[in-house]
């Protein structure tokens, strides 16, 4: 192999893993809220807006069942206006990042809902920041879980034992970190 090829090819490979990297951080993101939203706000919750919820659910599953090549060629315009162009590495992390938003936040909801199960009435989504002492790419989001059993009281112990589900589906699902 010639080295102008492995140059080429290790140029290609550092664009593929940024585009990545940086679509897999927006999307996460967006995706994060949009799957604890989606996990609290169906009919009979909490939180519940199930009009918002059912419009929501129908733009998430609709974008995750949308072919990406098609994605790519539908918001050439929207594209453009974000990065600038519609070619190269840059322009393709928009795409790329609307793709996997719906992917994360479904995620998200799935994770929430299976570990605490119906024990999990809301989650809140009460603090976001952003700051040079977390690091590049790096979010601090604080949530708060509302449990409740409609059949009798929780103990601490129920409620330690539901925290903990959520924070270890949360550590495997995005990587999220308990912060303290």
């Amino acid at each position: 192999m010639s080295p102008e090829l492995i140059n080429l090819i290790i140029q290609a490979t550092g664009e593929s893993l940024f585009m990545v990297a940086v679509a897999a951080l927006v999307a996460t993101s967006f995706g994060l809220p949009i799957g604890i939203f989606l996990a609290t706000s169906g009919k009979g919750e909490l939180f519940a807006a199930p009009k918002i919820n059912a419009i929501l659910g129908i733009i998430v599953n609709a974008t995750r069942s949308t072919p990406f090549i098609i994605l790519v060629v539908a918001i050439i315009p929207f594209t453009r206006l974000i990065a600038g162009t519609s070619i190269g590495s840059g322009a393709a992390i928009v795409p790329l990042t609307i793709a996997a938003t719906p992917f994360i936040a479904r995620l998200v909801e799935a994770a929430i809902r299976d570990a605490v199960g119906e024990t999990l009435s809301e989650v809140i989504l009460f603090d976001r920041y952003v700051g040079s002492n977390l690091g590049d790419g790096i979010k601090s989001l604080a949530i708060g879980l509302i449990l409740q059993d409609r059949y009798r009281t929780l103990t601490d112990q129920d409620a330690d034992r539901c925290t903990a589900l959520a924070v270890s589906a949360l550590e495997s699902v995005c990587k999220a970190k308990l912060r303290g």
